[in-house]
């Protein structure tokens, strides 16, 4: 069968190449309908069950991989220079983050928890069960990434350090999620029109309003989306 010529470009992509190289398993394809089930494999380097997934779409953009931690094992430290975000499949644990020679950040994670890890920074999970392994799934950008630089020692081997992603601002950067109000958006402070609405949540408008955070609990009970009360 003859190749597009999109899909022999792809075919040669060094992520491609480096993933494949790891030794476990790839899926591919539309959609997974459970990631809790999906076969894993053992990989070496980082002491645990893993797989990737490289579903259409993704190609060339992004990666999507699960790590299955053991009962009771705590994972090699990793650090990348590009951010990732995480999301916890099942089982609960311990997540630890730091950059050079800072303070470790710790907190707890369960299921539906997400969370990120910026670019430079260390970051160390632990299973906190002793007795059922917990499965997370990792995002990030590595294909596009390794697009413009194509040698994978360059971002799991890169001694450079810079603490002021993680120490520079200021505040714990895994502290709780704030509201950050959109151009339009009604301030709960200014507004009291419905006396049932909670007024700890903003009132989005035409621009809306947005939660920016490192760290949510719980997605599966976020119930902090704001209303839209107005048309448009």
């Amino acid at each position: 069968m003859t190749e597009a010529p999109s899909e022999r470009r792809r075919s040669h992509l060094v992520y491609d190449e480096w993933i494949e190289s790891i030794g476990i398993p790839v899926h591919r394809g539309h959609y997974i309908s459970d990631l809790r089930e999906v076969e894993l494999g053992w990989w070496e380097e980082r002491g645990c069950n893993a797989a990737f997934l490289q579903l259409k779409g993704m190609e060339g953009v992004s990666e999507a991989r699960i790590v299955e931690i053991p009962p009771g094992v705590t994972l090699p430290p990793l650090k990348m220079p590009i951010g990732e975000t995480i999301y916890v499949l099942s089982g609960s644990g311990l997540a630890s983050v730091w950059a050079g020679e800072g303070p470790k950040t710790s907190f707890e994670w369960a299921p539906h928890a997400m969370f990120h890890v910026p670019r430079y920074a260390y970051a160390q999970l632990s299973n906190a069960r002793g007795d059922q392994p917990a499965r997370l799934l990792h995002y990030n950008y590595m294909p596009m990434a390794m697009t413009v630089v194509p040698d994978p020692d360059f971002f799991f081997k890169n001694p450079y350090e810079d603490p002021s992603l993680l120490y520079g601002q200021g505040e714990n950067l895994y502290s709780q999620a704030k509201a950050v109000l959109g151009r339009g958006a009604v301030d709960p402070a200014a507004e009291r029109e419905d006396a049932t609405r909670d007024d700890s949540m903003p009132v989005a408008a035409h621009g809306g309003a947005t939660w920016v955070g490192n760290f949510f609990p719980d997605m599966a009970a976020w119930d902090k989306l704001s209303p839209y009360r107005h048309r448009g």
